[in-house]
Formats: structure tokens, sequence, C-alpha cells
């Protein structure tokens, strides 16, 4: 069941992801829906995939459930993406509120997995 709703996160983060970068972007102006909403559900997608593919790894306990887990891995994503790769790209920079746009994302897919795992 687990590998199921992970990848009903999985879809449900690419299809929402997809509706903002091609329905909301251009039928609005608002500062959060084009800079920040695709942050939150960038680990829609993130963290239900990498589930996927330690569904794979045979120690099949080893997930991204809980939600200090959850809150962890964005913030170690929040590290790299805005401030570690800015240091070796040109064009990048680091914003602090994507930080907390990340760790907005863990804390909505865990309690959205929370749900998905009482019904199931």
């Amino acid at each position: 069941m687990l590998l199921k709703n992970n990848l009903i996160l999985l879809a449900a983060g690419i299809v929402l992801f997809l509706l903002n970068e091609y329905l909301l972007k251009p039928s609005t102006a608002n500062t959060f829906v084009h800079g920040h909403l695709n942050d939150v559900l960038i680990i829609w997608v993130f963290i239900p995939f990498v589930n996927v593919l330690l569904s794979l790894y045979r120690k099949r306990n080893l997930r991204f459930e809980s939600l200090l887990s959850c809150i962890v891995l964005t913030l170690g994503i929040g590290i790299t993406w805005e401030y570690l790769i800015p240091l070796f790209t040109s064009n990048g920079t680091s914003d602090p509120i994507d930080m907390l746009m990340y760790v907005i994302g863990g804390v909505t897919f865990w309690l959205m997995h929370k749900t998905l795992a009482r019904r199931t």
C-alpha cells in the first residue's frame, strides 16, 4: 500500500506542477503562483519519487514517511539547491523563502501521505 500511496502522491504532484505551469501562471500575475508554488509542489514530486526508488531496494523499510524525515530531507534539498549549487553556477541565486517553501512542501506531503495511509 505504501508504494501505491507514493505513486498516487507522485502523480498528484506532477499534475499540480503542470497545472501551475500551464494554466495558473499564464492566467495570473500572483507573485506566489509565479515565484513559490512550484517550490512547494516539486517536493510533492521529489519525496514520493525517492520513496518509489527506495522501495526497489532490498531494505523496504527505508522511506521518508515521518514528519521529521520529510523536514530533514527538504532542508537538505533546500541547502543544496539554494546555497551549494549557486556556488558553482553563474546564474543561480539563493532565496531563503524557497527554503521555507520546500519545508512547507515536505509538511504538506507528509499530511497527505498520512491521510492516504489512514484510508488504506
